[in-house]
C-alpha cells in the first residue's frame, strides 16, 4: 500500500496568499488607497477646505486636482478626509470583532457543555436576522454617531470570528 503525500505548490491555498496575483493587486490597489487618504491632504494648499464662492464648480485639473464643490471647496481633499474615516472605522471593526469574536469561540469551545450551548443560541440569534436589519435596528435605537456605527457594525460581525474559532477548535 503506498501513501499519498500531498504537495504544496505555489497555487495552494496551504502556500499562502501573496503568490496569486489577484491578491498582489489586491494589495496594490489597498496601498494606494492608504497613501492617498495620508498624502493628499498634506500636499493640498492650506485653504483646501474654507469655502470659496470664487472658485465654485471648477473642473478637474483646472485650480485643484478633482475641482471643486459648490462652495468651492477641494473635492480631492474632501474624498481623501472620507477615504481616511472609512479606513479608520474598517480597521476598528475587524479588530474590535475579532478580539470579541475570538474571546467567545474560545470560550465557547474551552468550556463546552452549557456555556458552549448558551453562547451558541446567542451566535444563532444575531445570525437569525440579517445584518442590514440588524444594523438598522441598532442604529435607529442608539442615534447617529461615529462610535455607534462601529458598535452597530461589530454586533453584526463579531459572530462570525467566533464561528470560525469555535469550529476551528474541534478539529
Amino acid at each position: 500500500m503506498s501513501s499519498i503525500v500531498p504537495t504544496v505548490s505555489a497555487r495552494s491555498p496551504r502556500f499562502g496568499l501573496t503568490g496569486l496575483k489577484s491578491v498582489k493587486i489586491s494589495y496594490v490597489i489597498v496601498f494606494v488607497l492608504v497613501a492617498f487618504a495620508i498624502i493628499f491632504p498634506l500636499l493640498a494648499p492650506a485653504n483646501a477646505l474654507t469655502v470659496t464662492p470664487a472658485r465654485r464648480f471648477s473642473p478637474p485639473f483646472g485650480a485643484t486636482l478633482f475641482g471643486t464643490d459648490n462652495l468651492g471647496r477641494d473635492l480631492g481633499v474632501l474624498v481623501a478626509i472620507g477615504l481616511r474615516t472609512s479606513l479608520v472605522i474598517s480597521a476598528l471593526v475587524v479588530v474590535i470583532s475579532g478580539i470579541i469574536g475570538w474571546l467567545l469561540g474560545a470560550i465557547s469551545a474551552y468550556a463546552g457543555g452549557w456555556v458552549d450551548d448558551v453562547l451558541g443560541r446567542i451566535m444563532d440569534a444575531f445570525n437569525t436576522f440579517p445584518g442590514i436589519i440588524l444594523a438598522i435596528s441598532l442604529t435607529t435605537a442608539l442615534g447617529p454617531g461615529f462610535w455607534t456605527l462601529i458598535w452597530v457594525l461589530v454586533a453584526v460581525t463579531w459572530v462570525n470570528y467566533a464561528r470560525v474559532i469555535r469550529a476551528g477548535s474541534w478539529l
